[in-house]
């Protein structure tokens, strides 16, 4: 596409940016506990980040609001046990998202964009779209 090319010719200064998503090994620590996609950060392949960062808050005031100081620990254990599977499997579906998307080489593009005109993206982030639809 020439308008790339030169749009790339007038930056100033371009840079690569690496795309790369990460997963906590843990949620909790003591009373602090990590959210949504601050926990299980995403690509921004499926643009669903942001939706996962909702859920697990209300998931999380859910649990903290039946439970008194005593209780806390238990709340945010309850919390993670309703979040994280899904979460995690959201996150999963958008890095699979990501390699169909992400393919290095004109051939690889080619043959992508190809299987694309017959596979819709729809079907390719049905389960996240599924998975929203689900209470955590």
């Amino acid at each position: 596409m020439p308008v790339v090319g030169t749009v790339l010719e007038e930056a100033n200064d371009p840079f690569r940016w690496p795309m790369r998503d990460v997963r906590a090994p843990a949620w909790s620590s003591g009373r602090v506990v990590l959210c949504g996609d601050s926990g299980t950060a995403f690509l921004p392949t499926a643009g669903v980040g942001a939706a996962n960062a909702l859920r697990s808050a209300a998931t999380l005031a859910d649990e903290l609001s039946r439970a008194d100081a005593a209780l806390v620990p238990l709340a945010i254990e309850l919390y993670v046990a309703r979040s994280a599977a899904t979460v995690h499997a959201n996150q999963d579906a958008s890095r699979r998202l990501a390699h169909a998307m992400f393919v290095r080489g004109r051939v690889r593009g080619r043959v992508r964009d190809e299987i694309m005109r017959h596979y819709p993206v729809e079907r390719m982030v049905k389960p996240i779209v599924d998975a929203l639809h689900r209470p955590m």
